[in-house]
């Protein structure tokens, strides 16, 4: 936690600040948000053996009615919460001002924590349907590049064949990139010039990206908090998953 905190913000910060007017300073910035999507998504990793190593010691205590499944499940996401609050303020607060980011600080840090808060449940799922932590790094490292793929980086929305749609709304990481996106770009600003010497608004950004922020140049928040929302619910998602998994297989273990 203290490396991904501190050092990658800092490591980035010193990398990617004042980005030029141009397409190539749009392309550093969008270099950036994937960049810290991933980051987010990779210092999650850590909640892989966690109940992994404490699946023995839950079905024996469950065994004898120490606790509920659903006690554990509320306490564990209850015991993330602060540590994912703290981890993202301080990666929120070290690359906002160094970057100069733009668009309201506060969306920014939300879309953090709740990105935190959706893939820690995501990867807590994965590991409670695996024998080891072996087989948890190695689906977590396969659903990693599946959603990395198809998150709206390397290939639009439009691009995606149709048969691979569905992986972009199930990607853990579009929607904390498109909400950045929309944070730094919904605006009418300038950041660039067209080899024609036109300007490159944030609008032009966005529409060039085929990403979602309402209609046409409207300065509305509801399709980015909508990206919120969505977060919100793969958590809730994952927690119930997490919560059935653990609830009927330990069940089964123990008789």
């Amino acid at each position: 936690m203290p490396y991904t905190s501190c050092r990658s913000p800092l490591c980035s910060s010193s990398c990617l600040k004042n980005p030029p007017q141009s397409s190539r300073g749009i392309t550093n910035r969008l270099s950036f948000f994937i960049f810290t999507v991933c980051l987010f998504f990779f210092s999650s990793n850590d909640a892989v053996p966690a109940f992994i190593q404490e699946r023995f010691i839950f079905v024996r205590e469950t065994a004898h009615n120490a606790y509920r499944a659903s006690s554990y499940t509320i306490a564990g996401l209850i015991t993330y919460l602060p540590f994912l609050a703290l981890q993202a303020s301080v990666y929120a607060g070290i690359v906002w001002f160094s970057l100069g980011l733009r668009g309201p600080f506060l969306y920014f840090l939300v879309v953090l924590y709740v990105s935190l808060l959706s893939t820690n449940s995501f990867v807590v799922f994965v590991s409670s349907v695996v024998p080891n932590y072996i087989l948890g790094y190695a689906a977590i490292i396969a659903f990693t590049a599946l959603f990395f793929l198809f998150c709206g980086y390397f290939l639009n929305i439009d691009d995606i064949p149709p048969c691979w749609k569905w992986m972009n709304h199930v990607s853990t990481m579009t929607y904390p990139y498109e909400g950045l996106i929309i944070n730094q770009y919904q605006t009418n600003d300038t950041f660039g010039n067209n080899t024609d010497g036109t300007n490159i608004t944030g609008f032009n950004v966005l529409e060039g990206l085929h990403i979602n922020y309402g209609k046409p140049h409207t300065l509305s928040g509801s399709k980015k908090w909508e990206k919120v929302f969505i977060m919100l619910g793969m958590t809730v998602l994952y927690r119930i998953l997490f919560y059935l998994v653990i609830r009927f297989a330990s069940k089964n273990q123990r008789t």
